[in-house]
């Protein structure tokens, strides 16, 4: 989809921003890991997806035994509050709605920035940059059809002590099946 091509390009730009041609990377909530194996593809380094939903695990794993041996990622199962890495053992995190998606993000803001040594480039739907319009509908879907899905995290207070922040807003389609698109940013924070 045009959506999906538009955060990828975003998150393969802001790799090469923080970290040019890094030596290890981790998407943290990675589904299916479809975006992590395009990662790994296209950059030819360590990429390590990670997941706490086993049944997404599972089908990522599925889906990764279908790439070429050379293409594949290695997969584990953790929690974005106390990820089963060493500190530093990446160059840069990814992650596509994570945070959004966890209704405290302090603790794994902390331990994303624990395990990398350069950045994180986060794709997340928040409400800072959308229209009134936009804030509306999604409240809808949040009260009525997913009760609890999105957390509209206050991210330039949370990454407030890192040494920079820039955060800009993804276009969406205007075919998004929720009516009205919500309003995603790209943020790219550096340690």
């Amino acid at each position: 989809s045009e959506f999906a091509a538009t955060c990828f390009m975003a998150i393969m730009q802001g790799i090469d921003y923080i970290a040019g041609k890094p030596a290890a990377v981790l998407d943290a909530g990675c589904g299916h890991a479809v975006r992590t194996l395009a990662i790994r593809a296209n950059l030819g380094c360590r990429v390590v997806g990670c997941a706490y939903s086993e049944p997404m695990l599972e089908a990522a794993r599925s889906i990764n035994e279908q790439a070429p041996e050379a293409h594949r990622i290695e997969l584990i199962h953790g929690d974005v509050n106390a990820l089963p890495f060493a500190d530093s053992e990446f160059d840069v995190a990814v992650t596509y709605g994570l945070l959004m998606s966890v209704p405290q993000a302090g603790k794994a803001i902390a331990e994303l920035l624990r395990v990398v040594s350069k950045g994180l480039v986060l794709i997340e739907e928040t409400d800072v940059v959308m229209t009134p319009d936009q804030r509306d509908s999604v409240a809808d879907v949040n009260r009525r059809v997913q009760p609890g899905r999105v957390y509209w995290h206050d991210y330039l207070k949370l990454f407030g002590r890192c040494a920079q922040f820039i955060s800009s807003p993804l276009p969406v389609p205007a075919s998004w099946d929720l009516g009205v698109p919500p309003g995603y940013a790209r943020m790219l924070v550096l340690r």
